[in-house]
This record gives structure tokens, sequence and C-alpha cells, in this order.
């Protein structure tokens, strides 16, 4: 019984507390373009197709990382 009720206060604790956070929540991707991230590294092409980020590699290059500013 008490296992039952500390978790149920951990629930409401757990809810409480998180909500704010998620008022805060900022996008990193707008969906459109690669606007506030950069290429560190490499030369593989980055680009935006259907609202997704995709990466294509260049063969014998460093590695390449997409990263946010």
């Amino acid at each position: 019984m008490k296992f039952k009720l500390f978790f149920a206060l951990g629930l409401l604790l757990q809810s409480l507390l998180t909500e704010p956070l998620l008022a805060q929540w900022k996008p990193l991707f707008n969906g459109k373009n690669l606007n506030g991230w950069n290429q560190k590294n490499g030369q593989a092409k980055y680009e935006v197709i259907n609202g997704e980020i995709i990466g294509t590699t260049v063969a014998n290059t460093t590695n390449s990382f997409l990263c946010t500013n």
C-alpha cells in the first residue's frame, strides 16, 4: 500500500515539475532549412528534404558533423 502511495505521489510531483520545463521547449530544427546549424569537418552534403535533415557522405574524406549553433 505504501508503495502505491509513494508511486502516485512521485508521478504527481514529476508532472508538476515537468510542465514548466515543457513550456520552455524550443525546437532545434524548423523543418525548412538549416538555419541555426553548421557543419564541422569533412565534406558531407547536408540538406533538407521533405522536412528531414539528410546527410550524404563523400568517400575518402574525414567525418562530418552537423551541429546546432
